[in-house]
């Protein structure tokens, strides 16, 4: 049984919790937000901007510091953001029991400032000006960290970008239509009516197996010829923005004694377990049972200080 007093318990909640809000600033300060130099910061691996806008909403209270230099980006990189993408993301998060409130908030103002359209952008330059944030630096879209926003500067910020990443985090492997549906929160009809207009543009490739058709980018693909090479690391953004939901649940301050710590550390890891498996990322999982809140809160800052 794990010995705990409340004032350790407590102590450890505020570290890992704060781990988690680190990360995010890391994953922000690698996309240019803030005045510090973007290689203090520098990530292998490719970032969801909607799924971080996701992950920042809940602590939003917390760190409006942090909230406001997100919008702010938002604000300044709109037509490379996807309004409906966010609003599945922001969906996808109540379903999975991350905290409201704030983060209705948030997700209000942002979809509020995000711009839909070039059209919309140049508008709104031409009448109020460009209004770069001081805070904010160039977006480096040569970085790993932006590959899903070079993508969609080459194929628009449409549901075939982010299929296309898909594709590429899996390849060369085929993978069939409800996978690629689960990743990028889209309806399997419009994931399988664009890979077929994929297909049909020799971008991907599609074999038979059993009554199910599966895809990959067409081999060997000129993709990277046009986007750069993929980043070493593409995790599944859907299965890491439940496990840091997950993870923030269990943060949240209160008084601890040892039996209470074992359910809920258990419980977070009975509640991750699927997405653990899924996450493409080389973690290993948690037990399932009697876990200890020294273990649980070790993991989750292993995981997000490694990323």
């Amino acid at each position: 049984m794990l010995s705990i007093s409340k004032t350790e318990g407590a102590d450890v909640l505020a570290t890992t919790r704060q781990a988690l809000v680190d990360w995010v600033w890391h994953c922000w300060i690698a996309l240019g937000v803030g005045t510090w130099d973007s290689t203090t910061a520098s990530v292998d691996f490719a970032i969801d901007p909607e799924a971080l806008l996701a992950c920042t909403a809940p602590i939003a209270d917390e760190e409006p510091r942090l909230a406001n230099e997100a919008i702010a980006w938002a604000t300044e990189h709109g037509v490379l953001l996807s309004k409906k993408r966010l609003q599945n993301f922001a969906k996808y998060a109540q379903e999975i029991g991350s905290p409201t409130g704030s983060a209705s908030v948030f997700y209000d103002e942002l979809l509020s400032k995000i711009t839909k359209t070039p059209k919309e952008e140049a508008t709104r330059r031409r009448f109020f000006g460009r209004q770069r944030e001081p805070n904010l630096r160039p977006l480096d879209l040569a970085a790993p960290a932006a590959y899903a926003l070079r993508l969609r500067n080459i194929f628009g910020t449409t549901q075939r970008a982010e299929i296309i990443r898909s594709l590429t985090a899996y390849s060369p492997s085929f993978v069939s239509v409800s996978t690629i549906s689960n990743e990028t929160l889209g309806t399997k009809p419009s994931v399988a009516t664009t890979l077929t207009s994929l297909a049909n543009a020799s971008i991907v490739e599609s074999v038979v197996i059993g009554n199910r058709v599966e895809y990959r980018l067409k081999q060997p693909t000129i993709l990277f010829e046009l986007a750069g090479s993929r980043p070493q690391r593409m995790p599944n953004w859907r299965h890491l923005l439940k496990i840091f939901d997950e993870a923030m649940q269990l943060t949240q301050p209160r008084d601890l004694d040892a039996i209470d710590a074992t359910l809920d550390a258990t419980q977070f890891s009975n509640n991750i377990s699927q997405a653990t498996g899924q996450l493409r990322l080389d973690v290993d999982p948690l037990p399932t049972r009697a876990v200890k809140m020294d273990d649980a809160t070790k993991w989750i800052s292993d995981l997000f200080s490694h990323l």
